[in-house]
């Protein structure tokens, strides 16, 4: 049977930056984040022990809770905004496209 390839933490952990990222530039480019990155690559490292791998992991999963904690809550759009969104959309169609 075929191996499957072994994902590195570090581009796990880039993902999941990527992904705080959109709601909140700062903290994906800030300390905590590369704190991250940095915990990642030695877990990735060959040269790193089991014992350093399992230190490493509980820190990097902390990390990764205390950022998700920190980035803001997804807006979700209610019926509301919607309403408020078509109104805007027929408000320019009315005006030519005026002001866009």
């Amino acid at each position: 049977m075929a191996r499957a390839r072994k994902q590195s933490v570090r581009a796990a952990v880039l993902r999941d930056l990527a992904a705080i990222r959109k709601a909140d530039a700062a903290l994906a480019d800030g300390g905590l984040a590369a704190l991250a990155v940095s915990l990642a690559e030695q877990m990735d490292s060959p040269g790193t022990t089991g014992t350093e791998r399992a230190s490493c992991a509980r820190a990097l999963t902390q990390a990764l809770a205390e950022l998700r904690e920190l980035a803001p809550p997804k807006k979700k759009e209610d019926a509301v905004d919607e309403l408020k969104q078509r109104r805007e959309q027929r408000r320019r169609a009315a005006d030519g496209g005026a002001g866009t």
